[in-house]
Formats: C-alpha cells, sequence, structure tokens
C-alpha cells in the first residue's frame, strides 16, 4: 500500500551515463524524497515526455548525497534507453521512496552481497553503514568487468566473483567460506542466489536478509504485480 512518505513529484537531472554498453547510471535531484529516502527502498521513474510510456520503472536506490538520489539500470527498452540519454537540466515524473527499508544491522560485520543490479540498494547501505561492511558482487562472466571497475572506484576494497574466480565463484559460496556465526548477510539479486541465501547461509550467520525483486506495475502494491510468495516455516 502507498505510505504517507511516499511522495510523487518531479526530479531534476544532475547527471546521466552509459558505465558500459548496456549498464546506464542516473543521478536526481529532488530533495523530499532523497531526505525520506533508506537503504533497502526504490523509486518509480517515468520516462517519456507524454503518456507513451505510462508504466513507471522500478529501480534500487543506489545512494543519496544531499538532495541527489542515485540509480543504476539496465538499458533493455525505449524506457530505460530513454533514461541514458538524458541531460543535466531535463525533468522527469519520480514516485517514492517505496518498499522496505533494511533495518539496523545486528551483526558483528555487515556482507552486502549483490547479483549483477542488485547490487544497487547494498551500495547505498554500505554507504550509510554503521559496522564493519564488506561489498561482494556477482556477474556471470567478464563483460560485466567494466560495471565491477565502476563500482570499485567508488567503493574501493569491493570484492567481484564470477565462474572464473579462483577463491569462490559467486557471493553465496565465498559466504560460506568466509562468514561467521556472529556475521549478517543482506543480499539482493535473481531469485536463485536469493533461495542459496535462505537455505545455505540462515542457518549459520546471526541473520541473513534478501531483498527481493519483480516486475511492478503501479509501486504502490495495488496492482499485485510486483508481489512475492514467500514459504515461512519447514
Amino acid at each position: 500500500m502507498c505510505s504517507s512518505l511516499t511522495l510523487d513529484g518531479f526530479a531534476e537531472v544532475v547527471w546521466s551515463e552509459v558505465i558500459e554498453g548496456r549498464i546506464g547510471s542516473l543521478r536526481v535531484s529532488n530533495p523530499e524524497i532523497a531526505r525520506k529516502a533508506e537503504p533497502g527502498q526504490f523509486c518509480m521513474l517515468f520516462a517519456g515526455e507524454d503518456w507513451g510510456l505510462p508504466l513507471g520503472r522500478p529501480l534500487g536506490i543506489a545512494g543519496v548525497e544531499g538532495d541527489v538520489l542515485h540509480f543504476l539500470f539496465e538499458i533493455i527498452g525505449k524506457g530505460t534507453q530513454w533514461f541514458s540519454e538524458l541531460y543535466s537540466g531535463a525533468k522527469l515524473r519520480i514516485r517514492g521512496p517505496l518498499g522496505t527499508p533494511f533495518p539496523e544491522p545486528v551483526g558483528e560485520k555487515l556482507w552486502l552481497a549483490g547479483g549483477t543490479l542488485g547490487i544497487a540498494p547494498l551500495l547505498f547501505a554500505y554507504q550509510r553503514k554503521s559496522v564493519d561492511s564488506q561489498l561482494l558482487l556477482g556477474v556471470p562472466d567478464a563483460s560485466w568487468g567494466s560495471f565491477s571497475d565502476w563500482i570499485d572506484a567508488e567503493f574501493p576494497g569491493l570484492i567481484t566473483l564470477s565462474p572464473a574466480s579462483a577463491e569462490a565463484s559467486n557471493p553465496v559460496e565465498y559466504l560460506m567460506a568466509h562468514a561467521q556465526e556472529n556475521d549478517e548477510v543482506w543480499a539482493c539479486g535473481p531469485d536463485g542466489m536469493m533461495k542459496a541465501v535462505g537455505v545455505g547461509l540462515t542457518p549459520s550467520v546471526k541473520r541473513a536478509m534478501v531483498s527481493l525483486e519483480s516486475v511492478m506495475g503501479c509501486g504502490y502494491g495495488g496492482c499485485l504485480g510486483g508481489s512475492v510468495a514467500l514459504k515461512t516455516g519447514p
């Protein structure tokens, strides 16, 4: 449902760039949403200057600096292509912040594990970290090298893992070997990775939390398009 903290309005583009062939970075200014945003939340960004593209694109908030919100996205259609071509000073519709934020950490160390663009909300969490934290990025192949380098330049110390990595082929495998029982894990990425976190890591760390992704229409929860089926118990 829509929270009283959710705002509908416009944002001014500060900077838009293509990190590599299919990944974009977008920074927009909206003081009210930036002030309310917390790690783990997202915004609906609306593309186009008319109603030709009426549905918003849900993008996880990758960081906040002053009045500026940062988003990462994959260029896969007309809407995200439009985002990648925006110029400084342009305006776009925005709704947010939406979603349930991450809680305060309870572990001695916080592991932030993202699968490809699932890293976005974890970058915001790392920015606001209150305990010792480590970022992990899982990618399928070397084509994500530019993306990994870009994140490492902004957040030095990033550990990137792929099937070609010597130590571990993915973040969950790495955490199985390195996370301690008093540590905490937050993860966001493909469903398979989230299931692996739940099955493989939940019993062995103090707390493991996953940020689930799904295609959605309204961003409020009213259309039920973004609902995710959950199982509780054994």
